[in-house]
């Protein structure tokens, strides 16, 4: 119980430290904000209301960590109406040592290991990425916590949902969160300071659909000419095209082949919790643009 005590307290503290990172500030300011690249995806094999916004520009002035890498980026996105279940979309990112290298485009290496009330239903993820469109390849390794909302949001006026923080571990670290951590892929570049805040609920007026706001920063140690908007652009987009239609087409169109249902039965403490908040159905203000956590929704 003490042990379990501490480990809550810990999450909390790191939840809440990362939470104070971003502010309005790092979101477009408007349409004609011209710092950013923009990306969006639609695709009827994927749903035909789904969409997804996702933008990016470099860190600049006191944004920049002096301490960090060469190239240092700030992205923010807005998922609409994926047609899944909360519970399901959930545990898709919380599994990790479910997901399949073959569901994401040009993957080298993917794989995860997953915590229970021990460590607060934690997870760790492992991804290798070898896509041609980058200059080299990447290696991606972070921890997921999670925390379930009931009734309150840290992003605007959104209502119940699940808070999802996807944080790289330090530098040279061995061990964080609890994690005993995996070496960095031969020949790969292992992204740092990476940190995004993921807020998943259901879709208002839609039942088996969810949306997701996020707001994320991550640095490499590659020259910022090496990799401009318009390449990295690219990247982001063609890998989410994989990842959502993958996640459609190959876990929910197959879920019942898949063993994430007996995950999610096995865990009725956080899916159980998880499935309130689904079954409430969304409610709130939901933001035409990119949001963040801590800030009134961005109004495009």
């Amino acid at each position: 119980r003490d042990a379990t005590l501490a480990s809550l307290r810990s999450t909390h503290a790191r939840m809440r430290a990362m939470l104070a990172t971003f502010g309005p500030e790092a979101l477009p300011q408007g349409e004609q904000d011209s710092r950013w690249a923009r990306a969006t995806i639609r695709d009827a094999e994927i749903g035909e209301a789904f969409s997804a916004d996702i933008r990016l520009r470099f860190a600049s002035g006191g944004e920049r960590d002096p301490k960090g890498p060469s190239t240092q980026l700030i992205s923010c996105g807005h998922l609409s109406s994926f047609p899944m279940d909360l519970d399901k979309f959930l545990a898709v990112y919380r599994e990790t040592d479910l997901y399949k290298r073959e569901w994401m485009q040009d993957c080298e290496r993917c794989g995860g290991r997953v915590a229970g009330v021990e460590q607060m239903y934690s997870s760790l993820s492992h991804i290798v990425n070898a896509s041609p469109i980058l200059p080299v390849k990447i290696d991606i390794l972070t921890v997921r916590e999670f925390a379930v909302l009931h009734g309150a949001s840290p992003i605007g006026d959104l209502g119940s949902g699940v808070l999802v923080v996807d944080a790289s571990p330090p530098v040279d670290a061995a061990s964080y969160a609890g994690w005993n951590l995996p070496p960095q892929a031969a020949r790969s570049t292992r992204l740092s300071g990476i940190l995004m805040l993921m807020y998943l609920m259901p879709t208002p007026g839609r039942p088996g659909h969810c949306d997701a706001f996020v707001v994320a920063r991550c640095g490499a140690s590659i020259p910022q000419w090496l990799v401009p908007l318009s390449l990295l652009k690219k990247f982001m987009a063609n890998h989410y095209v994989s990842v959502f239609k993958s996640t459609k087409l190959k876990v929910q169109d197959d879920w019942e082949a898949l063993s994430y249902k007996e995950r999610i039965a096995n865990c009725t403490p956080f899916y159980g919790s998880v499935q309130r908040v689904g079954a409430a159905g969304g409610r709130g203000e939901r933001p035409a643009g990119c949001s963040t956590p801590g800030a009134p929704p961005a109004r495009g």
